[in-house]
């Protein structure tokens, strides 16, 4: 019973890694309202009303702690998604939409950059995806972005 039980986890997490995609997280797995920036078809899967206000904080000394460069909000209201985000030097608007119902959902999310560092002009891109959730236990998804608008973002 114990060689079942550890064969059974170990290809569990043997899984796991062959299955991960990216460096952060798959494009089917996310459940929160960050998954409008990795799949936009998450807000078509009818989560209903959702909020994000997020800030990293530093410590430059004991006496000066802060947020740094890295802070937004994020909000999808059944379906409809809108964000800010400053990541380091960039400032980032993004405007989405999906459709769809708790088993399937398609959505489009643009992207607005501005930046000094390219003179204070903007860029722009786009996000196209989809994400499948039959089950509790099962997800799918795919997400096909644009050239990103700033490499490395």
């Amino acid at each position: 019973m114990r060689e079942k039980i550890l064969v059974i986890v170990v290809f569990s997490l043997l899984a796991a890694v062959a299955f991960a995609q990216g460096p952060a997280m798959g494009v089917a797995t996310v459940d929160d309202i960050r998954g409008m920036r990795l799949n936009p078809g998450y807000l078509g899967l009818g989560h209903g009303m959702e909020t994000a206000l997020f800030a990293n904080m530093c410590t430059d000394s004991l006496s000066d702690i802060g947020i740094d460069n890295n802070h937004g909000f994020l909000i999808n209201i059944e379906g409809l998604g809108l964000g800010y985000e400053r990541l380091g030097s960039v400032y980032r608007w993004s405007l989405g939409a999906g459709f769809g119902d708790r088993t399937f959902g398609v959505g489009y999310l643009r992207m607005w950059d501005k930046s000094q560092a390219w003179g204070g002009g903007w860029k722009n891109g786009w996000i196209l995806g989809m994400a499948a959730r039959p089950w509790d236990f099962f997800a799918a998804g795919y997400s096909y972005e644009s050239t990103p608008a700033v490499e490395g973002m």
